[in-house]
């Protein structure tokens, strides 16, 4: 064999390739010419041909010359023919690739997006880290796999591949679903390679979690149309849904618009606090929600305001039996804070198209509606009626001129005494506010203290009122002698109040008003509306030393065994009572059981609205204690007062 590799003839190319010269080789064996394949594995590829007489290819370094050579080299008679020639520019591109694939590998591996590689049938050929941990499976789960693994709901059939024409696709946003069953909100952006005829082979995907990106854009988008108290749609998304409706099934059939708002809401806010208060409105966004059906409209505009529409097959017919169904959910109680607590509510009902063609005239007219309800007694529902838009207008004008009222001094109080009705003589006098507006003229109590209430003026009022009552009657006592009392009504806000005994103690010391001659009265249905808040504050009031009244007994829920709960002085029989009914049925034997009641608690009676002198003499005979009517005086004002007292009294 080494004979035959020493014959070998050699042409110039190899000669240099080798460093010699042709003559330097001819007759020597190889690594005699050659002596560096002694140490490389090349002669054990000759070896191998030789004696197997099988021809052999291969590729090696040679690091003489520092260079890649491929050799081909065939047995025969005469030895071994040798052919090679140096393919190290190959080899070095072939790195220069596979370099490149690798930092290629290192990105994919490490880039946060995740890496989808698929045939053209979408079968999944590669993934990348990221893309496991976007979609919870590993890479052994996924490869193999075909993509409509990740999307069950709309299987993936290979559209995005055989789109003729297509080579990629930038930011579209679609929903995985991940191996826990959750779904992935991502951004897609794909190469597709084709071939020369259009065909598809592959796709090439990166994929962007934007799960979260969407739970925020959702919870802002929640943020800007729902009330994030009650979960409820709030007036902009009102606005838009009611526009809609009025535009689809309001060329088909009526739409009712009602404005809910809770009766004496703010009461039991002050007195609960505004976490329970919150408990509150959630509760009966609830019940009201669940009253209607599931296409009509509930809404809650703030504080205590709340709207639904509703479509009305039926016109008025309809919408009064939804309100119907709205007030059964306030029927059983709501457990706050340990305690129950019924709410009410007052409802106002516009009809489209009769009542207003736009959603801003149902509105009005709606909310005018419900200051109706609440004017006639709360409660209930009324049906938008034309008149009720000047009523609108005078109260807007009312409550804005509330704002300003008490610092441009318009209120004024006027006095209607009090007599003892055994010695006919004036025993005391009940103070009673009245507003003088600038442009309306004198403003009864009745139609601006509901908007005082609601709108949380009040508390100022009534500390206004208690303070003039002290140091009108001071100065009166003081100048006439008489030991006469002063009764300043107190509304359930200021009950609730917890700065109401501070007030009260403080206005006393200020007029030099000694606390016996002062007494509070507070409506029945307001002093039970809070029995335990109620309770707290006569008893902290009664330890001041002043006397405590019950007005318009017998029209709220004429219970009985609460009294016995406060510490009273005085029952005012409500005027109701003490006049015979239109049906000429006559109440004395009820007057009477009242009047021996209340003595049988240590309480004295007061009769309200007094008129004649039998209904005086009447009253009198069954024990009644004191009275006040325009039979003996109308309210006046404190100079009349002064010049009517020497009638009535001898001190």
């Amino acid at each position: 064999m080494s004979d035959l590799i020493g014959a070998t003839p050699v042409n110039q190319k190899t000669a240099v390739f080798l460093g010699l010269q042709p003559g330097d080789i001819l007759g020597k064996l190889i690594w005699e010419a050659v002596p560096d394949v002694l140490n490389s594995s090349i002669l054990v590829h000759y070896r191998n041909a030789m004696e197997t007489g099988t021809p052999v290819f291969f590729e090696e370094y040679w690091e003489p010359a520092q260079a890649w050579v491929e050799i081909r080299a065939y047995p025969n008679e005469d030895g071994l023919s040798v052919y090679f020639h140096d393919v190290t520019a190959r080899h070095l591109n072939e790195a220069a690739i596979r370099e490149s694939e690798q930092r290629l590998r290192d990105v994919i591996e490490m880039t946060p997006a995740g890496y989808l590689l698929t045939d053209s049938q979408a079968n999944i050929l590669d993934v990348n880290p990221a893309l496991c941990e976007i979609v919870g499976y590993t890479e052994e789960e996924l490869t193999g796999k075909n993509m409509a693994m990740l999307t069950p709901s709309c299987p993936f059939d290979g559209a995005l591949l055989i789109q003729n024409g297509v080579s990629a696709v930038h930011a579209k946003e679609a929903v995985i679903k991940r191996k826990d069953g959750t779904d992935a909100h991502i951004l897609l952006n794909a190469n597709i390679k084709r071939d020369g005829e259009g065909n598809a082979v592959a796709l090439t995907s990166f994929i962007t979690d934007i799960t979260v990106r969407k739970q925020t854009e959702r919870r802002l988008e929640l943020l800007a149309t729902h009330d994030t108290l009650t979960g409820l749609p709030n007036r902009a998304l009102l606005n838009e849904r009611l526009q809609h409706l009025l535009e689809t099934d309001g060329q088909r059939e009526p739409i009712a618009v009602m404005f809910v708002d809770l009766d004496r809401f703010k009461e039991v806010n002050d007195s609960l606090g505004h976490v329970p208060g919150d408990e509150l409105l959630c509760e009966v966004a609830k019940r009201l929600k669940d009253k209607v059906r599931p296409t009509d409209i509930v809404a809650r505009l703030g504080g205590d305001e709340f709207v639904i529409a509703a479509p009305c097959s039926k016109g008025p017919y309809s919408a009064t039996r939804i309100a119907e169904n709205l007030f059964k959910a306030f029927n059983d109680p709501i457990e706050v804070c340990n305690q129950e607590v019924f709410a009410r509510a007052s409802i106002g009902i516009a009809m489209y198209p009769q009542d207003g063609n736009t959603k801003e005239a149902l509105f009005q007219n709606a909310d005018a509606a419900m200051y109706s309800a609440k004017a006639a007694g709360r409660n209930g529902y009324r049906f938008f009626q034309p008149e009720m838009s000047e009523q609108a207008r005078v109260r807007m004008t009312l409550e804005s001129s509330l704002h300003r009222a008490l610092e441009r001094d318009e209120f004024v109080l006027l006095y209607q005494p009090r007599i003892d009705l055994k010695t006919m003589t004036i025993s005391g006098m009940e103070a009673l506010i009245r507003w003088n507006h600038p442009q309306l003229g004198r403003i009864s109590p009745l139609d601006f203290i509901p908007i005082a209430e609601e709108r949380g003026f009040i508390d100022a009022i009534g500390k206004w009122v208690l303070e003039t009552a002290c140091l009108d009657s001071s100065r009166l006592i003081k100048k006439l002698g008489c030991p006469l009392r002063v009764s300043v009504n107190l509304s359930a806000r200021q009950v609730a109040s917890h700065v109401l005994v501070e007030q009260v103690d403080r206005a006393l010391k200020q007029a030099d008003l000694k606390p016996e001659l002062l007494e509070l009265e507070l409506t029945e249905s307001a002093l039970i509306e809070n029995v335990q808040v109620s309770t707290s504050v006569f008893n902290e009031l009664k330890k001041l030393g002043v006397l405590l009244a019950v007005d318009d007994f017998g029209t709220g829920y004429s219970g009985l065994g609460y009294l016995g709960r406060f510490p009273l002085d005085i029952l005012k029989l409500d005027r109701s009572f003490v006049n015979p009914d239109v049906s000429g049925n006559n109440s004395e034997r009820v007057v009477k059981a009242f009047i021996e009641m209340a003595h049988a608690l240590d309480l004295s009676v007061v009769a309200e609205g007094i008129e004649t002198e039998a209904m005086s003499t009447t009253l009198r005979d069954m024990g009644c204690d004191e009275g006040q009517g325009y039979y003996f005086a109308r309210p006046i004002t404190l100079q009349e007062l002064e010049a009517l007292i020497p009638k009535f009294c001898t001190c």
